[in-house]
């Protein structure tokens, strides 16, 4: 009896090293996340995926974060992506409840 081919190469595919899980990552992010090349920096560990590094706003954050999180063998996701600070927006325009937006003052720390 032959093995089917496919069969093997998705279970080799899904018993993936954290190095090997690691590099589809980094290749996935910079393929289909916003974000600038080398701005995330990608560890993994027993499939736990850490992003680290800068983006320029909230939706390349999150966009790293959903490219990751649905390879293979992802076992969770902790996104460690940060964001420079928007100081320059003094009244930033939050969703609140029923789609209604409102204005926060910023209270000084």
């Amino acid at each position: 009896m032959k093995a089917d081919p496919t069969t093997t190469q998705a279970s080799e595919f899904l018993h993936r090293t954290d190095f090997e899980l690691a590099l589809a990552a980094k290749d996935a992010i910079e393929l289909l996340a916003p974000a600038p090349k080398g701005a995330v920096r990608v560890t993994v560990r027993d499939g736990w995926v850490s992003l680290a590094g800068k983006a320029e706003d909230g939706s390349q954050k999150g966009a790293a974060e959903i490219v990751v999180r649905n390879l293979p063998r992802v076992r969770g996701v902790h996104n460690l992506i940060t964001i420079p600070s928007q100081s320059n927006l003094s009244l930033p325009v939050l969703s609140g409840k029923n789609g209604v937006c409102y204005e926060r003052a910023q209270r000084p720390i």
